[in-house]
């Protein structure tokens, strides 16, 4: 028997993807555009000057990618700044903090950044968001290292020329990511930061509850497993909706 899910918005309570606020679901809902019109580089060249400061940098190049990744948090990135000149490249994957904890590219001498849509942008999955440091792109120069599928020599011969995009781009993500910067700014990116961690902080409490009520109702929950217990009780305890169609 096939399975969907019920009429109505369907919130997501997963790590990511993540639910998308309706100002972002409308503005992607739009047919696609010829993105070498002078209305998509003008759009794209708002959204690369912003996407510097959800980064926090002041001198590092964006680009806007079509694709994706996972990643962890780590509590001590700041033990990893040089406060001296150093030749090792610091490289940050940060999909899952960007937005969302503190990050500040510049400040802690972090060399190539990256995000994706699908997590604190609150967008859908599809594209990568790449922050390099001037000295990264000096690096580039002489890296011998074979390049398949993202080059961003590619993309800087496009900057120059003020088209943007050497590959045909997502038009409605390229709408979709315009508005989610427009949310992270209208609130301000360090409030949205102190809100995420406020979340957190809520979050740990309500699973301390939820481990002695799984253990209450007989579950056998090990004490500190949390978010995966709940996970599996819910997975294994709520029924499907027969589908309608």
């Amino acid at each position: 028997m096939d399975y969907v899910y019920g009429p109505g918005k369907n919130h997501l309570f997963v790590p990511g993807p993540v639910n998308i606020p309706e100002p972002v679901i409308r503005a992607m809902n739009r047919n696609n555009e010829d993105y070498r019109s002078p209305a998509i580089p003008a759009l794209t060249k708002t959204i690369v000057e912003d996407v510097k400061k959800i980064f926090k940098t002041t001198s590092g190049t964006p680009f806007l990618i079509p694709t994706t990744g996972t990643a962890i948090v780590h509590p001590s990135l700041h033990l990893y700044y040089f406060p001296y000149r150093h030749p090792a490249l610091l490289l940050v994957d940060g999909v899952s903090s960007i937005c969302a904890l503190d990050f500040r590219m510049d400040e802690w001498g972090v060399d190539v950044a990256l995000t994706g849509s699908q997590k604190a942008l609150s967008m859908p999955t599809g594209m990568g968001i790449v922050c390099a440091s001037p000295k990264a792109m000096e690096a580039a120069k002489t890296a011998k290292s074979v390049r398949v599928f993202f080059d961003w020599n590619d993309y800087l011969k496009f900057y120059k020329l003020g088209t943007y995009w050497p590959y045909t781009p997502s038009i409605q993500l390229l709408y979709g990511l315009r508005t989610a910067l427009d949310l992270l700014f209208e609130e301000g990116l360090d409030n949205v930061i102190a809100r995420h961690s406020l979340l957190q902080l809520q979050l740990l409490g309500c699973l301390s509850g939820v481990e002695m009520v799984l253990k209450d109702v007989g579950y056998p929950v090990k004490l500190g497993s949390g978010v995966a217990a709940a996970a599996a009780y819910l997975r294994n305890s709520t029924p499907m909706i027969t589908s309608r169609i």
